[in-house]
């Protein structure tokens, strides 16, 4: 009894090792797959990171240059601002000086007691040159104010045509825009990579096909000259049967000539049909068959 009990006790202890064997061997299996799923995930983690921080590089270089586009637009924008209330003081100016010349309130202060005939030719020479330059500023002052109504009238059309009042507004949607191009861009790169990868595939596909098809050549070759054998040899096999049948046609013929001459040497020799039929032999009967017997 004792033994019985020791050796049911061992079989329990085996089949719990075996169990916990299995158990082990399935927890084997578990590790290795989510250890390769770790692997994949971390991976991808890792390209995903690489690719963001490509992108946000690129985007701070996008804003950087923005910025810097803004910088350079708004410093235009009042230099050319300045360069209006300028030239408007010196519209003015001009327009006061051309009053006073017009009406003859401008006069030239009379200090000439002691100047000489050269000396006072020479002041009227500088005054119709400085009456020149002033129609030349005035020239250059009404080009610089057309260049500014149609600088005003461009931006009227360029506010009508887009829906914005301010340029600030303007420039946030053209980033906008530009930040919606480049995430079609990155788009655009990815499939590009993704049909890359498939050509590469394809190519790939189509070396194994060729080279399939060379190592199957050799054997394609051998099964074509063996079918082509077997053909010959049927077709002469074909050539004997016809040459045979035709040899048997011809015996036949031979055969059946022979009993109609036998017939008639038998009804001239007296030999009846009866006789005949008494020894085995019909009328309607092989002549081979007959010949055989």
């Amino acid at each position: 009894t004792r033994f019985a009990s020791e050796i049911s006790e061992n079989k329990r202890a085996r089949a719990d090792i075996n169990e916990l064997r299995r158990e082990r061997r399935r927890f084997k299996q578990v590790l290795t797959q989510c250890t390769n799923r770790y692997e994949e995930v971390d991976k991808e983690v890792h390209r995903i990171v690489a690719e963001s921080q490509t992108w946000l590089q690129e985007r701070a270089e996008y804003v950087d240059r923005i910025d810097d586009l803004k910088r350079v637009a708004d410093t235009g924008q009042e230099e050319f601002l300045a360069q209006c209330r300028e030239l408007k003081q010196v519209m003015r100016a001009f327009d006061s000086m051309e009053d006073r010349l017009s009406k003859g309130e401008f006069e030239i202060p009379n200090h000439m007691g002691s100047m000489t005939a050269e000396q006072e030719e020479d002041l009227q020479k500088k005054v119709v040159k400085g009456k020149w330059q002033l129609a030349k500023e005035k020239a250059m002052t009404d080009l610089l104010k057309e260049q500014a109504l149609s600088f005003e009238e461009a931006f009227e059309k360029l506010q009508v045509a887009t829906g914005f009042a301010k340029i600030e507004d303007f420039v946030s949607h053209f980033i906008q825009i530009e930040e919606l191009n480049f995430h079609r861009f990155q788009y655009m790169h990815s499939l590009n990579l993704d049909i890359d990868k498939m050509e590469e595939e394809i190519r790939s596909l189509h070396a194994e096909a060729e080279q399939a098809l060379a190592e199957n050549k050799g054997r394609s070759d051998h099964w074509q000259e063996h079918q082509h054998a077997e053909d010959a040899k049927l077709y002469r096999l074909t050539e004997q049967d016809l040459l045979l049948q035709a040899h048997m046609a011809r015996a036949q013929a031979l055969i059946e000539r022979l009993a109609r001459l036998a017939w008639g040497i038998c009804q001239a020799v007296g030999i009846t049909d009866r006789d005949l039929h008494d020894q085995g032999i019909e009328e309607d009967a092989d002549p081979a068959l007959t010949l055989l017997e």
